[in-house]
């Protein structure tokens, strides 16, 4: 009767055995080893070996996945992620708390890579956010921007013209920082803001940036310290996070110096 070794089950011969049993032992030795000694492999996703609880895999072996540059190692019952995949859409059927690189053309320009880690339990927005740079556009800075006077303090923003709004690839959560200066072109400002709207907000929504001034104001060729604020807002998939802004008692107003930073905290 052949013993075996305690990890892999791997058969050895015993004094004792006969040549039959010895031979039989060395061929079930040699397909062991075959099967537990397979360090590497790789193919498309689709084809990796299967590893769980109920059909034990090879712990120790990795597998290259052709398709998106993702490699992952099996610890026996399952496999973990030893290089993030790079991928531009989302995992439709993720691997227990499989991490990924996402990256979409417009990132890439940007020279953007987001990481996320799936988490079942994580509610709505499953990827939480693990790694990777804000989402900047600070290019708006040095321009002025002319747009609609706002009747008073209770109406709705308006857009800056042209229009300033990042589109994000991801429905999720995202954390949004802004900064910009809004000044008279004629007339006094006595209050102004900027505002990320959510829905029907007002332009007084609790999460505008309002400043108030004296009665006087501030009039054209004057500009009032830059403004920012931070806000998390949760947006569609194919949505966008748009900036807007009021004067409420300045016939006509413009907006320079904005800027915008966008970071992920979860999506789905």
């Amino acid at each position: 009767m052949p013993g075996s070794t305690p990890k892999h089950a791997i058969p050895y011969s015993l004094g004792g055995d006969n040549a039959n049993t010895i031979d039989d032992t060395s061929q079930a030795m040699a397909v062991l080893l075959d099967a537990k000694l397979t360090p590497y492999d790789a193919g498309s996703r689709a084809f990796r070996p299967v590893s769980t609880l109920g059909t034990p895999g090879v712990a120790g072996r990795e597998y290259r996945s052709t398709d998106d540059g993702g490699i992952d190692r099996d610890y026996g019952t399952g496999w973990v992620t030893v290089r993030p995949a790079l991928l531009a859409a989302l995992p439709v059927m993720p691997d227990g708390d499989q991490i990924v690189d996402f990256q979409t053309a417009a990132m890439a320009a940007k020279g953007l890579v987001w990481t996320f880690r799936y988490r079942a339990a994580g509610g709505t927005y499953k990827w939480e956010f693990t790694g990777g740079a804000a989402w900047r556009e600070d290019g708006w800075k040095d321009t002025a921007h002319t747009v609609p006077y706002v009747a008073n303090s209770t109406s709705a923003p308006v857009d800056l013209s042209p229009a300033r709004q990042v589109g994000l690839p991801l429905s999720g959560e995202y954390e949004v920082w802004w900064s910009g200066r809004l000044y008279p072109t004629t007339g006094t400002i006595t209050q102004e803001g900027f505002l990320i709207p959510m829905g029907t907000e007002a332009y007084a929504a609790s999460d505008s940036v309002l400043v108030g001034w004296s009665s006087t104001g501030v009039a054209p060729g004057w500009f009032p310290y830059p403004q920012s604020n931070t806000k998390v807002c949760t947006v569609a998939a194919g949505g966008a996070i748009r900036l807007r802004g009021g004067a409420p008692n300045s016939p006509s107003w413009a907006a320079t110096r904005v800027a915008m930073s966008i970071r992920p905290i979860r999506v789905g």
